[in-house]
């Protein structure tokens, strides 16, 4: 049962950065994100909630992204640059959920 959370959590996880970084890349209106998204976060917390996320999963890839493989985010590079964000992202969450699911099974048993 507490492995079946972790997986819903990571699914959500991957949900909420598809819809960021969509909103990022400039294909979800403006009024439509912020109406969607976390209401009831004041914008003095929203900051230092989003901080950690943003170490976490948005930088590592963003560094692949435009320092390694040198993508700007320019129109004929964005379809492109997009997919390959996404395909990173959903490699790292992978990545996060094995070292995750191991973790809580050392610490937490397998049931």
């Amino acid at each position: 049962m507490k492995i079946f959370f972790l997986n819903i959590v990571f699914f959500l996880l991957f949900l909420d950065l598809l819809y960021i970084k969509a909103y990022f890349y400039g294909f979800i209106n403006i009024n439509y994100f912020l109406v969607s998204m976390a209401k009831f976060v004041p914008a003095s917390l929203s900051y230092y909630l989003f901080l950690p996320f943003y170490y976490l999963f948005f930088l590592p890839i963003e560094w692949l992204l435009f320092g390694l493989f040198r993508l700007d985010k320019i129109y004929y590079n964005l379809i492109l640059t997009f997919s390959l964000d996404i395909f990173l992202t959903t490699a790292y969450l992978v990545l996060m959920f094995f070292i995750s699911k191991r973790l809580w099974i050392k610490i937490f048993g397998k049931k």
